[in-house]
């Protein structure tokens, strides 16, 4: 299930590994070149200002392309609120990384609606050459090989944190009755 928590304050909708998580990472190449995860905004009205995902490259691979869009209402992705790209330049670490998709601007969320984080790599890639991306291999997603043609997996789903942006604050500590607050 997806779980809207507090992180640090900032809302977000999150799915990260947990406990009884079956986690690996999959390859974006081929017949999963595209793979997306739908989520219900649990946080209405806070705007969606960045993705998170772990992600990890093998050898030289294209662009890594991810699109914030709205579900089609046949739980598939439709109009693309949002995209950013990253290349090799910008993910220099192989073995993996919790990283940030920052898109211009902010798009705002209604509570209960349906939206697609969509992650496909480059039709160049191969198996030599190939972005991979963290998923529990015990929940769903969508799966596909040219991005408009999707099939549901019950094999895997991406882990994700879309939140709101940032807010600048300040803290102020006092003691009392012998407590640090």
């Amino acid at each position: 299930s997806f779980i809207t928590r507090i992180h640090f304050y900032i809302i977000a909708d999150t799915y990260l590994p947990g406990n009884a998580s079956i986690v690996r990472w999959k390859s974006l190449y081929g017949t999963s070149r595209y793979i997306d995860r739908y989520f219900t905004a649990a946080s209405g009205g806070v705007a969606a200002d960045k993705a998170y995902l772990y992600i990890r490259r093998v050898g030289t691979p294209g662009t890594l392309t991810l699109e914030y869009c709205v579900d089609s209402g046949l739980s598939i992705p439709s109009t693309v609120q949002k995209t950013v790209t990253k290349t090799i330049s910008d993910i220099t670490d192989t073995p993996s990384v919790y990283c940030v998709f920052d898109w211009t601007g902010t798009t705002t969320r209604t509570a209960g609606a349906v939206y697609h984080l969509k992650l496909y790599g480059a039709s160049t890639d191969t198996l030599a050459n190939h972005w991979e991306v963290f998923c529990d291999y015990s929940t769903n997603g969508l799966v596909s090989s040219n991005g408009s043609e999707w099939t549901p997996t019950a094999e895997y789903g991406m882990y994700f944190r879309v939140t709101g942006a940032d807010t600048k604050r300040q803290w102020k500590f006092f003691e009392m009755e012998t407590g640090l607050y």
